[in-house]
């Protein structure tokens, strides 16, 4: 694996995406693929919940923390993971449409360039456990779209018609790594071929793009999505790397929730259950976590 920062970060705000290749080992990408077959066969698409341990904790792991140099570049030292889902080739975005566009302030998608760094709200990270042949569905997009400072017109929107759109190819155990602020979606043609992506979505510190089950439903799902019900994380089973970036805080400075991918539960009940034991993660200073576990335990106010 190539992990040339200066090229990636090049690449990344100069089309809005990256690819690396040969980040998941062919051992990684048996084991989650006959994971897979056991969990949800034939199922378009399906929510990741981490508590189903090993080896989709080891995506994380031996995986997404390969791409750790680059992530904190773009997100900060304190990224999380917000959610992760697995897509077959049934999996449509959008039929024959892309979706999003840059500067999509009210809906908190932004991407944007201080201090010599690209920023984003919500980073993508695609992984291909089977490859993904040109032309032949997958992730596609608009190069550059990210940064455009006029509006989508609507026929840019349609994904075949357009003279923008640019499929992206992936080799196994490859993944593209992309801003949503990107206009993008999956390729309409070439669906006969077999597809196992798992796509994770990233976020800075204090920021949370799906609300976990725990407190709203989320209404805005694809219906092809297989609805799962949660599995407790075992904390103390992960790496630390896993467990910074699945139990951070949405915010440090105003959130009473552990985020995870199993739901949230206030922190109230976390300490007193040895399974959430909270991890010693080094995301602020030692007075401000006492300070804010302090003010946090002993709240009365409630979250909407």
């Amino acid at each position: 694996m190539n992990l040339d920062l200066n090229r990636l970060l090049y690449d990344f705000d100069l089309n809005g995406f990256f690819v690396v290749e040969d980040v998941l080992g062919e051992a990684l990408r048996s084991q989650l693929t006959s994971a897979w077959e056991e969990r949800a066969p034939d199922v378009p698409a399906f929510d990741i919940c981490f508590g189903w341990g090993a080896p989709w904790t080891n995506l994380l792991s031996e995986g997404l923390f390969r791409l750790d140099p680059v992530l904190t570049r773009i997100l900060g030292k304190c990224y999380k993971l917000d959610h992760a889902f697995c897509v077959t080739e049934g999996f449509y975005s959008s039929p024959d449409k892309l979706h999003y566009q840059s500067h999509m302030v009210d809906s908190g998608i932004i991407y944007t360039v201080k201090k010599h760094r690209p920023y984003t709200t919500l980073l993508t990270v695609g992984f291909a456990l089977l490859p993904v042949e040109p032309m032949k569905g997958g992730f596609c997009c608009v190069p550059g779209s990210h940064k455009a400072e006029f509006e989508c017109p609507p026929e840019f929107y349609q994904t075949m018609k357009n003279p923008h759109v640019r499929q992206i190819p992936q080799k196994s155990g490859s993944c593209v790594a992309f801003t949503e602020a990107l206009t993008h979606g999956t390729y309409p043609e070439g669906h006969d071929v077999p597809r196992r992506g798992i796509l994770i979505r990233l976020t800075p510190a204090g920021v949370q793009f799906r609300r976990p089950p725990g407190q709203r439903p989320n209404l805005n799902l694809p219906t092809i999505f297989k609805k799962i019900a949660p599995t407790p994380i075992e904390i103390d089973s992960l790496d630390e790397y896993s467990k910074s970036i699945l139990t951070r805080p949405a915010s440090m400075q105003n959130s009473r929730w552990r985020t995870n991918l199993t739901g949230a539960i206030p922190l109230a009940a976390a300490r007193r259950s040895p399974q959430f034991r909270h991890p010693p993660i080094p995301v602020c200073s030692d007075r401000d976590r006492a300070e804010w576990e302090q003010y946090h335990l002993h709240t009365n106010r409630t979250r909407d």
